[in-house]
């Protein structure tokens, strides 16, 4: 097995096996902002999602399945014990698509996008699995007295990350504009009502601070509920583990680079 060392230390890892190292290091060199576009987080909402299967021997003697592709805008690997059918692959995908299709600020037909797009506002009906996520920001908005709040959206805009994800800051003036008006906050601006969301103004959401590792929580649900109980999950550093058998995951030291 091909290994790396982090930093100055002897410690050594798979280059291959767990994310938290960046995109770059273990997928080869960083995907194109075009690249990403077509897939759809910064584009229309992709047709069909491109994805590789392949099975290897591990040190210990027990092969692996790893399925890999490219979804809401990063990249994917799935690591399993037992091979996934052709049909699970694509619940999953499809499961991914759902997600994106809902909550994607990048999307134009998206659900967030449209309350982005509403200039009076209106009610928007969003589907079960937004009670989790909004009950998380929630509660995280109230604890850290509005610090983290879903409705940065418009923020991340002005910064450059908007959804033809530019990188370029905005102007002067659109940026003084936006200062005069009051900043929007999920307390004061939302009217929540279980899965539903009323707006009196356009609003930008933006769950990129939990919503990455929500969408890894609810595939490994779909992998339990299919009957895998030993498999590791790797959305770009966003990791879940289920199994008896323990995986080493090394953290790229902040000051001690290893590229």
């Amino acid at each position: 097995m091909q290994k790396c060392k982090f930093g100055n230390s002897d410690l050594e890892v798979s280059a291959i096996g767990v994310g938290c190292v960046g995109l770059s290091f273990g997928y080869g060199s960083a995907v194109d902002k075009q690249e990403s576009i077509s897939h759809g987080t910064m584009g229309d909402a992709p047709k069909r999602i491109s994805s590789d299967y392949t099975a290897y021997v591990a040190e210990d003697g027990v092969s692996r399945f790893v399925f890999t592709f490219e979804a809401i805008g990063t990249q994917w690997e799935i690591e399993t014990y037992k091979p996934l059918t052709r049909r699970l692959q694509q619940c999953i995908l499809n499961r991914i698509q759902q997600f994106d299709a809902t909550y994607s600020r990048f999307c134009p037909d998206s659900l967030v996008y449209r309350v982005a797009a509403a200039s009076d506002g209106g009610c928007f009906d969003f589907p079960d699995d937004s009670v989790a996520l909004f009950d998380l920001y929630e509660q995280l908005h109230t604890a850290t007295a509005g610090a983290v709040d879903p409705l940065v959206g418009r923020d991340l805009e002005l910064l450059g990350y908007d959804q033809t994800y530019s990188l370029t800051p905005a102007s002067d003036l659109v940026r003084a504009e936006a200062h005069d008006q009051r900043r929007a906050t999920w307390s004061k601006d939302i009217i929540r009502d279980g899965t539903s969301l009323i707006t009196r103004r356009p609003l930008v959401i933006d769950v990129g601070a939990a919503g990455k590792g929500y969408l890894v929580d609810i595939v490994s649900e779909i992998l339990g509920e299919a009957g895998f109980t030993q498999f590791v999950i790797d959305s770009s550093g966003d990791l879940r583990h289920s199994g008896e058998s323990s995986i080493q995951v090394g953290l790229e030291h902040p000051f001690a680079p290893i590229w």
